[in-house]
C-alpha cells in the first residue's frame, strides 16, 4: 500500500512541475495587434469585476464582500434609526446589499473557505436584524440561536440557495447555446473547477 502512494505522489509532483513548465511557456508568448505589442497584466477589470490571469475568484468575490459590507454598514444604521421590523429590513438586505454582494456570483467558482465567509456575513446580517446574537448568560455559558432559526425569522434562505438560483437563471438562458453544450463536453487542461460543472 506505502508502495502505491509513493508512486502516486511522484506522479503528482512530476505532472505539477510539467504544469509549471507549460504555464512558464504561456507567459513567454506575446500578443500583438496592429503591430503593437499588447500589454500583459495579472489582473483587469471586466464589467466590474477582476479577472485573474489564474483563473481565481477569490480576489472578485472578496471585493464583492468589502463593498457589501460597506454598504451594510451605512444601510444598518438607517434602518435601526427607523425602527423598522426584521422582516421589511430583511426586503432591504436582499434587494440592495445581496445585489452587491452576488454580483457575478452565477459564474464564481468558489472554494469552501470563500463560502465560509459568504455564509458568515450573510448569518451575521440576519443577526443583526433580529436581535438574535450569541450571547454568553449569566451563568457564563454562551446562547447560539441556530441560524437556521435567525435567517427564517429574518425571512432570509440561505447564501447557498441565493447563490443556487443566479446559477439556475445563467443556466436557463445559456443551455439551449453551443457555446454552453461545447464547454460542458470539453475536456479540461487541468483539474479546476469551472463553473458550468457546478451543482
Amino acid at each position: 500500500m506505502r508502495h502505491r502512494s509513493v508512486r502516486t505522489s511522484r506522479y503528482l509532483v512530476i505532472r505539477k512541475y510539467y504544469r509549471a513548465l507549460r504555464q512558464q511557456d504561456a507567459l513567454e508568448v506575446n500578443f500583438t495587434v496592429g503591430g503593437g505589442e499588447i500589454e500583459r497584466v495579472s489582473q483587469f477589470r471586466y464589467l466590474g469585476r477582476i479577472l485573474d490571469d489564474s483563473d481565481d475568484d477569490t480576489h472578485a468575490v472578496q471585493r464583492q464582500l468589502a463593498r457589501a459590507r460597506s454598504k451594510w454598514s451605512r444601510l444598518s444604521a438607517i434602518l435601526k434609526s427607523q425602527g423598522v421590523k426584521s422582516r421589511v429590513a430583511g426586503y432591504f438586505y436582499k434587494a440592495i446589499i445581496q445585489a452587491v454582494l452576488l454580483y457575478g456570483a452565477e459564474t464564481w467558482v468558489i472554494s469552501e473557505f470563500l463560502m465560509n465567509q459568504l455564509r458568515s456575513f450573510h448569518s451575521r446580517v440576519a443577526r443583526y436584524l433580529t436581535g438574535r446574537h450569541t450571547r454568553q448568560k449569566e451563568d457564563g455559558s454562551w446562547l447560539c440561536p441556530p441560524t437556521e432559526e435567525v435567517l427564517e425569522a429574518a425571512g432570509l434562505q440561505t447564501i447557498d440557495e441565493y447563490i443556487s438560483r443566479r446559477r439556475q437563471t445563467v443556466r436557463g438562458f445559456v443551455r439551449h447555446r453551443p457555446i454552453y453544450e461545447a464547454c460542458r463536453l470539453s475536456t479540461a487542461i487541468n483539474r479546476q473547477a469551472v463553473w458550468w460543472r457546478l451543482d
